[in-house]
């Protein structure tokens, strides 16, 4: 995108000769339309619509020195959230991860009693990218804890899937046993299917909505599902899905919330961006295939 002038003298179109000072300056740059809100350009002419036009300017230095660091810093976030989409293909390196984020909290056992649960009755359950299901409900709770929202919050974050997918008849008094009442309640809310039954997408937003601390569960969770999208070449389910986000999702978080929508729409810039699967990544996934039918043959 940038490119070196060895002339600091041109021609402009009038043939008006304009010169371009280096002074203490960097070096007078080319650049294109990606800066063009952070200087004042010589030509009038110019079609700011038109992403492929280059033009000569002259930049002093805390410009300069600005737009580099604004390029960096779209460069690092991009590959931050690309290292967290490859990170969920290594359940391994998730839980690892984990451990090391829980190691200092006060409840840490009783966090450790929650990651057992969910492993345990998620253990079957895979998701298309062929990763443990539980691996999303552990990044999940990885996004509440670099957020650093309350311990009662982690746990609910491993078990948020917990009702909705694994359902049983003395599911709920369990959960109520082994943590807290509060905590149940949330799981509960967070599930569209509550005892087998399905509630409807209003009555369940309605609930999620009115419970701040389900808010922001539910957005972690939806940005570990949309990660997931990088996976899957399925283009029309993932344009729904984002679609579906957009349209349920964002009124509940962009208003009380808006620094959370912002990473949901910067994830998935990255998402367009970089849509195409790697080959690391396509090699990681028949790897996960073939460590899953090993399992089942066990």
């Amino acid at each position: 995108m940038l490119e070196n002038i060895e002339n600091n003298e041109i021609s402009s179109e009038n043939n008006e000769e304009i010169t371009y000072y280096n002074g203490d300056c960097q070096p007078i740059q080319k650049i294109g339309y990606y800066f063009y809100k952070y200087i004042n350009w010589k030509h009038e002419k110019v079609d700011l619509d038109n992403y492929t036009y280059e033009d000569l300017v002259e930049i002093d230095k805390n410009i300069w020195e600005k737009m580099i660091l604004e390029e960096d810093k779209i460069l690092l976030d991009d590959k931050k959230i690309l290292n967290e989409i490859k990170l969920s293909l290594y359940p391994e390196e998730v839980e690892k991860k984990f451990l090391w984020l829980i190691e200092k909290l006060d409840n840490k056992s009783t966090i450790l009693i929650a990651l057992d649960f969910i492993k345990e009755k998620h253990k079957w359950q895979f998701r298309k990218e062929n990763t443990p299901y539980w691996t999303h409900c552990i990044l999940t709770s990885i996004y509440t804890i670099e957020n650093w929202w309350n311990n009662e919050d982690i746990i609910v974050a491993l078990l948020h899937d917990t009702v909705e997918d694994q359902y049983y008849e003395w599911l709920y008094e369990e959960i109520e046993e082994l943590f807290w009442k509060e905590v149940l309640e949330k799981v509960i809310i967070l599930s569209k299917e509550r005892k087998g039954e399905r509630i409807s997408n209003g009555e369940y937003y309605e609930w999620v909505i009115n419970n701040d601390s389900c808010s922001r569960i539910k957005w972690a969770d939806r940005l570990s599902n949309i990660y997931w999208l990088y996976f899957s070449d399925n283009k029309v389910w993932n344009m729904k899905y984002l679609k579906k986000t957009r349209n349920e999702i964002f009124p509940i978080i962009a208003e009380k919330f808006p620094d959370l929508a912002s990473r949901i729409n910067e994830a998935i810039k990255v998402l367009i961006k970089y849509g195409s699967i790697s080959d690391e990544h396509k090699k990681r996934i028949e790897d996960l295939w073939k460590i899953i039918e090993l399992k089942e043959k066990l």
